[in-house]
């Protein structure tokens, strides 16, 4: 049974994989058709854009979601480093 956390968690996630989406996908149509010059290409390019990103990005963001702790070990390493490096914290 979800949580009403796990909901919100999941409904955040799709909103911002589709709002994401807009912008980048927009960036992406816009290059393919000022380089080729063709409407119909740079259409087909971003609905391909749009399908396969969307899919990849929430992915990607439920899988730091579950695994993402496992990785805190790189932050921490990480941040001792620089501050040795660097003298800060």
């Amino acid at each position: 049974m979800e949580k009403i956390g796990d909901v919100c968690s999941h409904s955040t996630s799709v909103i911002k994989a589709f709002t994401w989406r807009f912008i980048a996908t927009s960036i992406t149509t816009l290059l393919v058709l000022l380089i080729s010059g063709e409407l119909h290409l740079a259409a087909k390019v971003g609905v391909l854009d749009i399908i396969t990103k969307l899919i990849a990005y929430y992915l990607h963001e439920r899988g730091w979601l579950k695994y993402g702790h496992r990785l805190e070990f790189l932050t921490v390493a990480y941040c001792k480093v620089r501050e040795k490096l660097t003298g800060r914290k």
